[in-house]
């Protein structure tokens, strides 16, 4: 986008970090809900609660996935901000 003779991107890098963290947040909160195969698969099992066992945001493997993600966006995200 153009204000003038100035280009401006948008949405800012800020705000693409927050997008990020809020899918990451999101991805890891949906997995906590889904149901074990054994689960759907036996109907003997209906009256127990079980669910895959969940990541959790401080886990070693979302942490290097979200940091991948930054530095993706990082190396691609052009703009005055670099």
């Amino acid at each position: 986008m153009t204000k003038g003779s100035e280009i401006v991107f948008e949405p800012s890098f800020p705000l693409l970090e927050d997008v990020i963290e809020r899918l990451v947040l999101a991805i890891v909160e949906s997995a906590h809900k889904l149901p074990r195969v054994e689960h759907v698969l036996f109907n003997n099992l209906h009256g127990l609660e079980m669910c895959i066992p969940a990541m959790e945001l401080e886990d070693e493997m979302v942490l290097a996935t979200k940091a991948e993600a930054f530095k993706l966006v990082s190396s691609n995200y052009p703009g005055p901000e670099k």
